[in-house]
């Protein structure tokens, strides 16, 4: 796990082992982020692109850190994970189903303490890249409420998903990765489609990575689910 990082321009930056947390340093939160890295990854991996964004409002972020598991893809080995990948195919990751609900948990924890600080659902984003962008899909379409949006970067569906909320949800995906396939990653987005979800698709010719050519499309996503003084 890499050091956190140092100060953050216009944010006050609290961080311990299993998040880190950024407050506007004026006024209060009226929105949240909550940004979830890929596997094997740490939680200010995502700390660049967030603070790169121009965000509309004033928005607190979260960045969480995964557990230690044993990766079954990876031979075994330890490292930061959501969830076990039992196998890697054609069609996608097999994952551990009950560290897919630990994880979930997790994140509706976080959501109801937002919520209980004066928060929203609505004014709620959950971003993920990778396992991550999994992990949010697969928290956010069963929270109770509904969230602004999720943010899929390189990720996916889990098989496991069960759609009880119809999210706006924006896919950003590398027509060239090889880590979670472009096809698999469309028809994830599909499935979301057909039952009536406001997603949105944009595909870059960039691997298993986050384009840069996607700020823009980014940033513009979420000035749309988080506009300043009010919701969506």
């Amino acid at each position: 796990m890499s050091a956190p990082p140092g100060d953050v321009p216009g944010y006050q930056l609290h961080a311990d082992p299993a998040q880190l947390r950024l407050d506007p340093v004026t006024g209060t939160a009226d929105a949240c982020i909550i940004w979830l890295h890929g596997l094997g990854a740490c939680m200010s991996d995502l700390l660049p692109l967030a603070t790169a964004l121009q965000l509309p409002c004033k928005t607190r972020m979260f960045f969480l850190q995964a557990p230690e598991l044993a990766v079954t893809v990876n031979d075994g080995q330890h490292m930061p994970a959501w969830y076990d990948i039992t196998s890697l195919g054609p069609d996608g990751p097999e994952e551990d189903s009950i560290g897919l609900d630990d994880s979930a948990r997790r994140i509706h924890t976080l959501i109801a303490a937002q919520e209980a600080d004066g928060v929203p659902a609505a004014r709620i984003v959950l971003a993920g890249f990778s396992q991550g962008g999994a992990l949010g899909l697969y928290a956010g379409l069963q929270y109770p409420e509904a969230l602004a949006g999720l943010l899929v970067l390189s990720g996916y569906l889990p098989p496991a998903a069960l759609v009880t909320q119809l999210l706006p949800t924006l896919f950003l995906h590398g027509t060239e990765d090889d880590v979670i396939p472009v096809n698999y990653a469309r028809l994830s987005h599909d499935i979301l489609q057909q039952q009536d979800c406001p997603t949105r698709w944009r595909e870059y010719p960039v691997g298993h990575t986050i384009s840069p050519e996607a700020l823009p499309e980014l940033n513009r996503w979420l000035q749309e689910r988080l506009p300043s003084g009010g919701s969506a």
